[in-house]
């Protein structure tokens, strides 16, 4: 149990193979890998509440803010008298002497020695640790460990894998091990998630298109979008209308393609909201929060 919520099988046992993983090895730094939907927060919520029954402190790491206020919301919901806190920029709050942190690692990298001791450093979306040492989550790992030399670091990930550098554990990676995975048929088959169903929209063709470190160059790829004009964006919306479907995401291959579209869906009489790395914090949150409801 976790609060009045139930965890799911396999999410006991994820908190579990975590305990086994750091009593059973002197030195371990474990992966959890669940797929999104899976309810990771949930993971993090449970573990964290362990964490506080036994004295220890722990910051949990993550590069959106969106994600920041999600996991501090779901820890406070099923935790609610525990000492908890967010350091964050873009969401005004600089706590740093709370057992239990939330926090975006571009905040924090480079003031690690502000949080004390930390038993437990929690990254959610671990696959986005750079490999390169002067990373921002090496730095602020670097600097825990001067404190607190035996810091566990737990990894939360749907793919313990990077484009440019292959899985994320082993042997002279981040992580040792992967000490749970939960397969996305197994969350199907279960019943915990919608089977997908594929809308079949007209491909852009990218051959001839650059590679960097195993990944399509960036800026290629959004000239071939933007290339292609506004036929799979008409498409979308079509779909849409036909399912009646209140809230569509739409992912966009950069900021210029993603204004290419905002401008072709207000034009064909729906509203959108568009989100970048430049958006304002509080439009940004009220952008979010109008998707969610629907509006």
């Amino acid at each position: 149990m976790l609060g009045s919520f139930t965890l799911r099988d396999y999410q006991v046992h994820a908190v579990a193979a975590f305990w086994d993983a750091v009593r059973t090895k002197d030195e371990t730094s474990p992966l959890l890998a669940l797929p999104t939907g899976s309810g990771k927060t949930v993971v993090i919520s449970e573990i964290l509440r362990g964490i506080s029954e036994i004295g220890y402190r722990a910051i949990v790491l993550t590069r959106s803010q969106e994600l920041v206020r999600q996991n501090f919301d779901k820890f406070i919901q099923h935790s609610p008298h525990s000492d908890a806190g967010i350091y964050c920029s873009g969401l005004s709050r600089k706590d740093t002497g709370k057992d239990i942190l939330f926090a975006t690692v571009q905040s924090c990298f480079s003031r690690a020695e502000s949080f004390g001791e930390r038993q437990l450093v929690i990254v959610d979306e671990a696959h986005e640790i750079p490999e390169r040492d002067e990373s921002q989550y090496q730095t602020f790992l670097s600097g825990i460990r001067i404190k607190t030399p035996n810091a566990i670091l737990l990894g939360l990930t749907a793919s313990p894998y990077r484009t440019d550098g292959g899985l994320i554990h082993g042997a002279g990676r981040q992580f040792t091990h992967v000490a749970h995975s939960v397969s996305l048929g197994k969350l199907i088959n279960d019943g915990y998630l919608t089977p997908p169903r594929t809308l079949t929209t007209e491909s852009v063709d990218l051959e001839g298109v650059k590679k960097s470190r195993g990944d399509f160059v960036k800026g290629e790829v959004e000239h071939r979008f933007l290339s292609a004009g506004d036929h799979v964006t008409d498409q979308i919306v079509s779909a849409a209308e036909q399912k009646q479907t209140r809230s569509v995401l739409v992912f966009a291959s950069g900021v210029a393609h993603a204004e290419s579209i905002r401008s072709r869906i207000e034009s064909l009489g729906h509203s959108v909201g568009l989100v970048t790395g430049e958006t304002l914090p509080l439009l940004r949150e009220t952008l979010i929060d109008n998707f969610g409801r629907g509006s």
